[in-house]
This record gives structure tokens, C-alpha cells and sequence, in this order.
């Protein structure tokens, strides 16, 4: 479920990440454009939510992403990634994890839709175990077999809108994507739902974060087109909130 989808083609987005719940949210990106004549970058993404809540990242050339045959494990710039380990450095910020966990891959949207979404999202290891130690500015973090997840997505664009929450017992998805009613679901099943900034409801539960738990990042699509969210780690349950308008007075880190 890890392994690389991109075949080349461009207009395309991939991306893995990895949550260490309530302290930190690691991004390991691709982004090939639309344009074929424009160059595909890689990046590495860092999220610190120990303090006040802030994010960085590196961004290198797309022969610095590296994969075997299988596409799979993948390093990128100075970092790595396993299905047991988890490295990189951001400009200031580094990790070192251990990861342990078994694969129980839950796709957030149900089969037959999948041949007309423009985002494929699977959470790979739903509930990991991290280990090992996160540097922040020259401040050590160590992780004793700190609960976490570990997720894959891909795709041509991002959604218009959508919210999204990450819970013990709860993976629900609110979306609005192109050319497409609102859809939700739960635990890869439809539900009713909702999202606003700050708080996603779907299959009669309601998720709320304080806003000043978030972190705002830039998002951009194959085509070069700007899309905005706002992620929260929060009480053992990860929210995120996504928009292609930026919100006033949530402030973006980058």
C-alpha cells in the first residue's frame, strides 16, 4: 500500500506521512506538474506541535527522490522512510524513529469511486508504535512507543474543500471535489457529515480543536494552483481542515 503509484506521467501528487500523535506531523512529498515542460520538485515536511504550533520544510529536485524497483521503501533528500523507520532533517529540525506496527490499510473513500476521485488517500498502519528522538532547534524529544499512524495518497488534484479526522476509533473524511456533490464517509463507509474550520462532524460525531492548536500550510497542485489547510494535533485526535480560500485570521507557517 506504500508503494510509489507515480508512472512518470505528469500533473501528479504523492505523498506520505507520518503522525506522531500530539507532538508532530512528518510530509514526504512529490509534486510533478502539469506542465511538462516545468521541472518536478520533492520535499521533505516537518510539524512541530509540542509548543506553539509551526511548520517548516525542504524542498529539493526530483532526482533527489530515490526508491527500489518495487517503489518501495523511498528516501528523499536527507530523509527515509520504512515500513520500520522514519528519517530527515528540515532546516533546524531532524528525526530518528523506530516504527512498529502492522499494515491494516483503510481507504478513506469507497472502491467505486475511486475510477472518477482525483485523491486516492489510504491509511497504511492506522496505530503504530514510535520510538527514538525528534530535535527541534537544538531541543531533544525522545519517544518511548508513542502512538502514531502512517498514511499514503496520490493523485491529480486535491479536493476543493474537505475535513478530515484521525481518532482511535474513527477515520472520517468530508469532501468536496470537483464536479462532485459533498461526500463522507467513516471508516470507508458513507455517513453524514460536515466540516468547518475547527471541526468535523460525520456518523453523528462531532470533532472540535481549539484554533489555536492548528498549524496552516500551503498546499500546490500539479497545475500550480494554491490550496490552503489548517491541521490540528489535539487531545489524541488529529483534524485538519482544507480550502482552496484562505482563512482570515488562521495564520499560514508556510
Amino acid at each position: 500500500m506504500n508503494a510509489l503509484v507515480w508512472d512518470g506521467r505528469p500533473g501528479r501528487y504523492e505523498v506520505w506521512y507520518l503522525i506522531v500523535a500530539g507532538r508532530f506531523w512528518l510530509r514526504y512529498t512529490l509534486r510533478i506538474p502539469t506542465d511538462p515542460e516545468q521541472e518536478g520538485v520533492c520535499e521533505l515536511w516537518f510539524a512541530d506541535f509540542v509548543g506553539t504550533p509551526s511548520a517548516r520544510k525542504s524542498t529539493f529536485p526530483l532526482d533527489a527522490f530515490r526508491t527500489s524497483r518495487g517503489g518501495w521503501p523511498i528516501e528523499l533528500g536527507p530523509g527515509r522512510l520504512t515500513d520500520t523507520e522514519a528519517t530527515g532533517a528540515v532546516d533546524g529540525a531532524s528525526w530518528r524513529l523506530s516504527l512498529t506496527g502492522e499494515d491494516r490499510p483503510t481507504y478513506l473513500v469507497p472502491r467505486f469511486l475511486r475510477p472518477v476521485a482525483s485523491t486516492f488517500v489510504v491509511v497504511v498502519k492506522p496505530t503504530l508504535e514510535i520510538s527514538g528522538e525528534v530535535v527541534v532547534d537544538g531541543v531533544a524529544h525522545p519517544l518511548d512507543r508513542e502512538p502514531g499512524t502512517q498514511a499514503h495518497l496520490w493523485g491529480r488534484r486535491h479536493a476543493d474543500r474537505w475535513g478530515w479526522v484521525h481518532a482511535a476509533d474513527a477515520e472520517g473524511l468530508v469532501v468536496k471535489a470537483a464536479g462532485l456533490p459533498q461526500l463522507a464517509f467513516l471508516n470507508g463507509r458513507f455517513a453524514r457529515g460536515a466540516a468547518e474550520p475547527g471541526r468535523v462532524r460525520v456518523g453523528g460525531r462531532a470533532f472540535d480543536a481549539p484554533k489555536e492548536s492548528f498549524v496552516g500550510v500551503t498546499y500546490h497542485d500539479p497545475d500550480g494552483s494554491e490550496v490552503y489547510c489548517y491541521h490540528s494535533e489535539h487531545g489524541g485526535v488529529a483534524l485538519e481542515y482544507g480550502t482552496r480560500a484562505k482563512l482570515d485570521g488562521w495564520p499560514l507557517s508556510i
